[in-house]
């Protein structure tokens, strides 16, 4: 009989079930309850002569995953979404009954396999996301600054930068009172967010720097720094993909679709995967289109679509084949090749 485990994590504890599968049928071997460290759910897997463990895709299973795969055991991680479908007939719900079903789904092949980021990726993630909460809250407190003093008639113009900074501190120190004392707090947290985000904007330039992926694929029209970062943290590995055009519908840059019988509607694009990334290739796009004065293939392909699609749709449209190119750059190992174009290969 082939065992197989499912894995239902939990914050504290996690819940495992061996199921046997001999022939057509399928059984339920064991359960057992554990403290969620891999040491001890490795240990006991082991001892039940189980080589396979399957689990669902969560805040936890890429650390899960890493750690069982260090003790020998192989490991997938299952999609959520299909295996909350594979197992709702049911309205019970309980974590013996959730291990159970990821055991069965990993022995019928029923789930869909979910990539598990690298450390490097998984890390390179956190610190983008912590650069965008930090610059959210820069300008949250920016605009709770510009609205206190509108209120009382000081309206500070368009600056920006240090320049707004500076007219904020005088014009709050003029002011003085309370209301200068409860600015001045607001200024002082946000000088120092900006140092934050300053000191990862300079780790960032750094990764950038030692990684030859993300220099291949910043040579793409419109691409950036931060683009190219993102992209490289969310794909991971550029062999994930047998073929580019493949990157759009991971990254959630395809229309969704509705088709039954004589009806089928198409919507707006799915929005599936990343959404930091799609932000960031978003920026890239606009920059290529507004921002670039040298001449390529896709600016003027983006320009032309302009006129019937409207600015948003084109640099969405945009957006999926900038992300297509660059991950056919990484793949090559070559950079952007500006004389040769893109009409033939690189976009399409």
């Amino acid at each position: 009989m082939e065992k197989v485990a499912g894995l239902d994590v939990g914050v504290k504890h996690s819940t495992l079930c061996v199921v046997g599968r001999d022939g057509r049928s399928i059984k339920t071997v064991c359960r057992h309850r554990t403290t969620t460290e891999p040491l001890a759910i490795g240990e006991w897997l082991v001892a039940q002569g189980v080589g396979q463990v399957g689990l669902e895709a969560g805040a936890q299973s890429a650390w899960l995953a890493r750690e069982l795969e260090k003790r020998g055991l192989e490991v997938t991680v299952m999609e959520t979404r299909r295996q909350h479908a594979f197992g709702s007939y049911s309205k019970i719900k309980t974590d013996d009954r959730d291990a159970r079903l990821i055991g069965e789904a990993l022995a019928t092949g029923l789930y869909s396999r979910v990539h598990v980021r690298s450390a490097w990726s998984q890390e390179v993630r956190a610190l983008l996301g912590a650069r965008l909460q930090l610059k959210r809250q820069v300008q949250q407190s920016r605009q709770f600054v510009r609205g206190q003093l509108r209120a009382i008639g000081i309206e500070l113009g368009r600056v920006s930068g240090k320049k707004w900074l500076s007219a904020t501190e005088a014009a709050v120190a003029e002011r003085g009172g309370i209301l200068g004392l409860t600015l001045g707090a607001v200024l002082s947290s946000c000088k120092a967010l900006a140092e934050q985000v300053g000191l990862l904007d300079k780790e960032i330039r750094r990764l950038v720097r030692q990684d030859a992926a993300c220099r291949r694929m910043m040579t793409a029209p419109g691409a950036g720094l931060y683009s190219s970062l993102a992209l490289r943290a969310s794909l991971d590995d550029a062999e994930r993909f047998q073929r580019s055009a493949e990157v759009g519908p991971y990254l959630g840059l395809t229309p969704a679709r509705w088709q039954s019988g004589e009806m089928d509607r198409r919507g707006g694009i799915t929005k599936q995967g990343d959404g930091l990334v799609r932000a960031y290739l978003y920026e890239a796009a606009v920059s290529l289109l507004e921002r670039q004065k040298r001449d390529c293939p896709l600016r003027r392909w983006g320009l032309q679509q302009q006129a019937r699609l409207g600015k948003r749709r084109t640099r969405v449209a945009v957006v999926r084949k900038l992300a297509v190119l660059m991950h056919k750059l990484w793949r090559s190992g070559q950079p952007f090749d500006w004389k040769r174009g893109m009409e033939e290969t690189q976009i399409h």
